[in-house]
């Protein structure tokens, strides 16, 4: 049971004339009334003391559910994750939860009657200064994205959300709503930049692709027909030296359309366009990688068909090449593993080796080594695919390198926050 609260020196004043006025009430009343009417008049009496009492205890438990409620109301509107103001239409502050001085690295007190401009970025005063015109000419809700500063750190950015309220005196102010989006703009940003490597790694592909027909179309095309020519003429009778010189001149030529039949298939192997990921890469290792560097590739592919969209192939073909090459310069090793796989609607590829290792945290470290760039470029690629890449290396353990994407709607981008 609750224990009561005293009552205030108001309220037991109050009551010392109410008992003082019955009391007079009372002694008038006997002078008046009958025995009968006096016993009535005090029976009305005493159950209206009761409904009184009733009715007060009532307002006493109400009061202290409203302080109660208004108590959990500034613990919510404090406590809360995002930051609540309330400004003016000049835009000073008028009132700020803990997490608003929190965010701007200032007590709650520094904010009262401070200008909100105060702590935006020069750069973006005229964004919030459109923001708050809008706001008060309009009436209508508003929404901006801005840089703020903070106390001894750098910029941050906030997304803020503010509406009209008007007070009982008739003043018109805005509430605001402001949340920290740092996290999520750089994550929009790393994915804008992941997007226009992908573009451009599309372009690059293409003028590789353009640059390589042409070189088979027309040079080597060329070079075919000179030495067929040459091998006409090598039939004919001549002269001892020049035949030499003529079938001298062949082998030449024979060296030119080598290399460029190489340069061609560097640039784009036309067997990934043709017949698929797979086949592209058994080819590439077993016609330039192997006898290039010696290295025994163990291949472990599933025999499933794999349907890859022309650009993720391209990517997923030269992330492969990387991997490979990576082993043949820097795992000192004379044979490694290479798995394709799909299980569960997802493709994955493994390189492995068991040589000299590296330590992954390389990988995040600008200062460090740049021989493992390469795979660090792949890992955003991937992850920007919804994809992921794993990388289990120790010195002197070897490396194992798994690549995982969807093999669901594989053409599909992850979405860029914040627009």
């Amino acid at each position: 049971m609750t224990q009561k609260k005293p009552p205030s020196k108001q309220a037991a004043d109050l009551r010392q004339r109410a008992e003082a006025k019955a009391r007079a009430n009372k002694a008038k009343a006997r002078e008046t009334l009958s025995p009968e009417a006096a016993a009535q008049v005090l029976h009305e009496l005493q159950v209206h003391q009761i409904e009184l009492e009733m009715q007060n205890e009532e307002l006493r438990r109400v009061q202290e559910e409203l302080e109660a409620s208004r108590e959990r109301y500034f613990d919510l509107y404090d406590m809360a994750p995002v930051g609540y103001f309330t400004f003016s239409e000049p835009g000073l502050i008028q009132e700020a939860n803990l997490t608003a001085a929190a965010l701007l690295g200032v007590t709650r007190d520094a904010l009262v009657k401070q200008p909100l401009t105060r702590f935006i970025l020069r750069e973006d005063q005229d964004i919030y200064y459109r923001h708050r015109r809008e706001l008060f000419e309009t009436g209508l809700p508003q929404v901006c994205e801005m840089r703020m500063l903070r106390a001894s750190a750098d910029p941050f950015w906030v997304r803020l959300e503010a509406t009209i309220v008007g007070d009982p005196d008739g003043e018109t102010r805005g509430r605001a709503v402001m949340s920290d989006i740092t996290e999520a703009k750089r994550a929009a940003d790393r994915e804008q930049q992941v997007g226009l490597i992908m573009q451009l790694t599309t372009v690059e592909e293409k003028e590789r692709k353009r640059i390589a027909t042409d070189l088979h179309d027309r040079l080597c095309q060329s070079m075919v027909c000179v030495k067929m020519k040459l091998d006409m003429l090598g039939r004919t009778d001549l002269p001892p030296a020049a035949g030499e010189t003529l079938r001298q001149i062949g082998e030449s030529i024979r060296m030119l359309i080598r290399t460029t039949q190489s340069i061609t298939y560097e640039l784009s192997n036309p067997v990934l366009y043709e017949r698929g990921l797979v086949v592209a890469i058994k080819e590439w290792i077993q016609n330039e990688y192997k006898p290039q560097y010696a290295i025994e590739v163990v291949c472990r592919i599933d025999r499933k068909k794999i349907d890859l969209p022309p650009d993720l192939a391209v990517m997923l073909y030269r992330a492969v090449r990387e991997l490979l090459i990576n082993v043949a310069k820097h795992a000192q090793v004379w044979n490694a593993e290479l798995t394709i796989d799909h299980y569960n609607d997802r493709l994955r590829i493994v390189v492995g080796d068991k040589g000299a290792g590296f330590d992954p945290a390389e990988l995040h470290n600008p200062s460090g080594s740049h021989t493992h760039y390469g795979l660090y470029s792949v890992r955003e690629r991937l992850e920007y695919l919804g994809g992921t890449l794993d990388i289990q290396s120790r010195p002197g353990e070897g490396t194992c390198v798994t690549l995982e994407l969807p093999m669901t709607g594989q053409t599909e981008r992850k979405p860029s926050h914040g627009g």
